[in-house]
């Protein structure tokens, strides 16, 4: 028996600690507070986990509604099934990781306080994707992902450009080409961030309307529940939006929701972004950037799986496709250490989409999300050891300059190889 209450603990339990730890100035205790309160979060959720997971079937947690529009209604709450229990304790489990490791990364940081605050925020977002009940929820937090990313990309906003940056310029790579040095920089990083993120959240916000004028239709209560949108998969699609019906109303609700997808996982061309949001710290990109927030795309895909068809799972794979080579390629010829890791995740991510997109007949949807788990756990601890790397060396990103680690860090070299 699942309490009632222990999806709405898990889920603003990192809520509330961002509000706590923003009133503390001593970055020690502000990550003492925010990393004890996320192991607590990741003890509720491996509860949740072995609760849901042996049992295979979904739970349905408190919710209530939001506005009530007369013949419809839009809500909140919260649901879990194996795929929301598995990724709730990746959530809080990397988080409590991040925080430890980054009480000790930034020890000498003037703003270490801040971090914690803007962490936690982040996580409670994107727990909002992860147990939510209903896609209109889903996209509020959405949105909210996107606020915390934009707060730990730009951590360092009074930055200057790399251009004016000294450090930068002592150690770049001898082989640093094709950067605009005059744009990137902490500021300049987020501000691409948010742009381009909205483009795909249009396209996301088309999807919610094809699917919310289908429900309307439909006679739906709650016409974003997963429950409702479920029924849509085996049922005659009515109702028109934009001058479609049918099944191509639902090609485009499946589109649309893939639009969001690809700005929030970085998918061609909306890809940019990501290398760039690297400009912020190393541990928030960890778990951001690598495993949690870009991730998100994917696992809004396999959380709708069933409103897709086959034609617009061809253009998932597609476009998955085409950016796993893209990025893999341009990887191949990055000089520093984070942008290498950086387009291996939207690399990867790609290699995603190209599994969800192979169809459930095939079997994608067990390997795109096979893939997500344990992407976001290895690749998270992945940039945690460049961390590490990057500190040792004194700020030097270049691999160039970087031999003979083997030696001189023989434990972070055998983490990295694991």
């Amino acid at each position: 028996m699942i309490p009632a209450w222990l999806t709405t603990a898990i889920l603003l339990a990192p809520l509330a600690t961002a509000v706590l730890v923003a009133l503390l100035r001593r970055p020690g205790a502000a990550h003492a507070v925010a990393a004890t309160a996320m192991a607590g979060c990741t003890g509720l959720a491996v509860w949740l986990a072995a609760l849901v997971v042996p049992a295979g079937t979904a739970w349905q947690g408190p919710r209530a509604v939001w506005l009530d529009l007369g013949g419809w209604a839009l809500g909140v709450g919260t649901f879990a099934d194996p795929m929301a229990a598995l990724m709730t304790v990746i959530v809080c489990l990397l988080a409590t990781i991040v925080l430890v490791y980054n009480a000790w990364y930034m020890h000498d940081d003037a703003l270490a306080a801040r971090f914690p605050w803007q962490f936690c925020f982040f996580v409670f977002a994107m727990l909002g994707i992860v147990l939510s009940d209903n896609l209109f929820m889903s996209f509020l937090c959405w949105e909210l992902v996107g606020l915390g990313s934009y707060l730990l990309i730009g951590f360092w906003s009074a930055k200057p450009a790399v251009a004016d940056d000294p450090e930068y310029q002592r150690h770049k790579g001898v082989r640093a080409r094709g950067v605009l040095e005059d744009r990137l920089s902490p500021a300049h990083a987020q501000l691409k961030a948010f742009v381009m993120n909205r483009v795909g959240d249009a396209g996301f916000l088309i999807g919610i309307g094809a699917l919310l004028a289908a429900g309307i239709a439909a006679g739906e209560r709650e016409p974003l529940t997963w429950e409702a949108l479920a029924r849509f998969a085996t049922a005659q699609v009515p109702g028109s939006f934009l001058g479609l019906s049918g099944p191509d109303l639902m090609t485009l609700a499946a589109l649309g929701l893939f639009c969001g997808a690809i700005g929030k996982s970085a998918q061609f061309p909306l890809h940019t972004w990501l290398p760039d949001a690297m400009q912020g710290p190393t541990t928030a990109s960890s778990i951001i950037h690598a495993a949690t927030m870009v991730a998100a795309g994917v696992y809004l895909v396999a959380r709708c799986y069933a409103l897709f068809p086959p034609d617009a799972l061809l253009v998932v794979g597609i476009v998955g496709g085409i950016t796993c080579l893209l990025a893999a390629s341009i990887a191949c010829v990055q000089w520093d250490l984070k942008a290498v890791l950086a387009y291996s995740t939207v690399s990867q991510l790609g290699l995603m989409f190209v599994g969800l997109g192979a169809g459930a007949e095939a079997g994608g949807l067990q390997a795109g999300t096979g893939h997500l788990f344990a992407h976001a756990m290895c690749k998270c601890l992945l940039f945690l050891c460049a961390g590490a790397v990057i500190h040792a060396a004194g700020g030097v990103q270049d691999m160039g300059r970087l031999g003979g680690l083997l030696r001189r860090m023989p434990v972070t070299a055998v983490t990295s190889l694991l």
